[in-house]
C-alpha cells in the first residue's frame, strides 16, 4: 500500500544531446547535464577572443558650490554603472557668477571631503591646478588621450538638453564648439522633475540617468547658509563642518 507518494515526470529521454544549443531549448525540460563537445568549446573560446568590452569612463563636471549630498549620490549611482568615475571641480566661470562665491580652494577643499571614500570615484583637479575653465571639448580631447579605447561619457543635468529637439539647448547654443559636441560626444542625462526635458530632446549619443528621488541643489544649500538655515539635509558633516568653520556663503 502506498501512502503520500510523489511522482516526478520525467519527459527526456537518456539520450545524449549534442546538437541545436544556441539558445538551450533543446535541454529545457531534460534531466540530463549539457553535454558540451570539444568543437563548441573551441568555437566560443575564438569568439569570445574577439569582443572586448570598451571601460565605460563618466566625467562628471560641475561646480559642487557647494558639494551637497544629491552629489555624492549621483555619484555612487554613476560608479555603480560605470567602470570608472572623474568629478571634476571647474574653475571660475564668465558665464556663471554663482561660482565665485566661494574661493576656488574651498570649492576643491570640500569636493575632497565630500567624495573621499566611494569606490571607484577619483577627483580629477585639472582647473583647479591649471587656474583656468575647461571648456567641454577639450576635456573630452584629454580623457580621450588618458583613455584612448575607453568610452568616455560626460555627465550632465536634463536642463541642458532641454530644448534639443529644436537645436535650442543650452550646449547647442552656449557651450563652445556646441553643435559639434552634440552630435559626437556621449553624454549621460541626468533625469530629475522640472528641467522641461523630453526624450525628443536627447543628442544622438545619450544614456538617462534617473535620480528623480534626490533633493537638494546648490543654490538651495547657498540660499540656506545665508539665512542662516538648517542645512543637515543637505550637506555631509565634514563638509558642513568646513563651511561653517571658515564662514562661507554667509550674506
Amino acid at each position: 500500500r502506498f501512502a503520500g507518494a510523489v511522482f516526478k515526470r520525467v519527459q527526456a529521454p537518456p539520450i545524449p544531446i549534442v546538437s541545436r544549443r544556441a539558445f538551450g531549448y533543446d535541454l529545457r525540460e531534460s534531466m540530463l547535464p549539457a553535454h558540451l563537445t570539444r568543437r563548441y568549446r573551441e568555437i566560443r573560446q575564438v569568439v569570445l577572443a574577439r569582443y572586448v568590452r570598451p571601460r565605460r569612463i563618466a566625467v562628471y563636471g560641475g561646480s559642487f558650490n557647494p558639494p551637497g549630498r544629491h552629489h555624492q549620490e549621483i555619484a555612487r549611482r554613476l560608479a555603480a554603472r560605470f567602470d570608472a568615475v572623474f568629478v571634476v571641480p571647474c574653475w571660475l566661470r564668465e558665464d556663471k557668477a554663482s561660482v565665485g562665491a566661494v574661493a576656488p580652494e574651498h570649492r576643491r577643499r570640500m569636493a575632497e571631503l565630500a567624495f573621499r571614500g566611494i569606490a571607484g570615484l577619483e577627483l580629477d583637479l585639472t582647473d583647479m591646478e591649471q587656474r583656468a575653465f575647461t571648456p567641454t571639448f577639450l576635456v573630452e580631447e584629454r580623457f580621450a588621450a588618458r583613455f584612448p579605447k575607453a568610452e568616455v561619457w560626460h555627465v550632465v543635468g536634463g536642463d541642458l538638453v532641454a530644448g534639443g529637439r529644436n537645436d535650442v539647448s543650452e550646449i547647442q547654443r552656449a557651450w563652445q564648439r556646441g553643435a559639434e559636441i552634440w552630435q559626437r560626444l556621449r553624454f549621460a542625462i541626468l533625469t530629475r522633475g522640472g528641467t522641461g526635458m523630453s526624450v525628443g530632446d536627447l543628442p544622438p549619443r545619450a544614456e538617462l540617468v534617473d535620480v528623480s528621488d534626490l533633493v537638494g541643489s546648490g543654490t538651495e544649500i547657498r540660499r540656506r547658509l545665508s539665512s542662516g538655515g538648517p542645512v543637515g539635509e543637505f550637506l555631509d558633516p565634514a563638509v558642513e563642518e568646513y563651511v561653517r568653520a571658515h564662514g562661507l556663503y554667509r550674506s
